[in-house]
């Protein structure tokens, strides 16, 4: 018998398998472990500082940028911009800014179709001080599911993503 873990993996994976996004999310495209799209950029330009000061998603603009591990980052004021460049790992998201219920699972290795993995900017959570980012929910109910047993599932994905990051150092 297929374990609980096992089928989820499966649907989860095939239904990134048929995502039709037409941007495409590479694992450490660029020699990092950050979620960005093909021009580098973190969560397609949103305000990573914006989740935890106006407690919504809000989207950056060019001009407040910075480069942090190889990536770019976007931000909607200069105060936002000042504050990420003070404590990024403050504001980075968690796991790289990939799904995390994917993480928990592992679906963002070379196993899967170009390690492709399309996060929704505004489908998150904030739980004790920290961004989790999830699929699109109208595509998969990752966020749902993931808070169906957060604890169990944010200690399983922090072992998949250690073991990832080991992986490729």
């Amino acid at each position: 018998m297929i374990g609980i873990r096992t089928t989820f993996t499966i649907v989860f994976g095939l239904l990134l398998f048929c995502s039709e996004a037409q941007e495409h999310h590479f694992f450490n495209p660029f020699g990092h472990q950050l979620n960005t799209n093909e021009s580098g950029v973190v969560l397609d330009g949103y305000d990573v500082v914006s989740y935890f000061r106006q407690e919504r998603p809000v989207m950056g603009k060019e001009q407040y940028s910075s480069v942090y591990q190889q990536s770019l980052f976007y931000f909607s004021c200069k105060s936002n911009k000042r504050r990420f460049d003070k404590n990024p790992d403050q504001y980075i998201p968690q796991f790289g800014g990939w799904c995390a219920l994917g993480v928990c699972f592992g679906l963002i290795d070379d196993k899967w179709p170009s390690g492709q993995y399309k996060v929704d900017p505004e489908n998150y959570l904030l739980m004790d001080e920290k961004l989790y980012l999830f699929y699109p929910e109208k595509e998969f109910p990752a966020k749902s599911k993931w808070l169906e047993n957060p604890d169990v599932f944010i200690t399983e994905a922090t072992n998949v993503w250690d073991s990832l990051i080991t992986a490729t150092r």
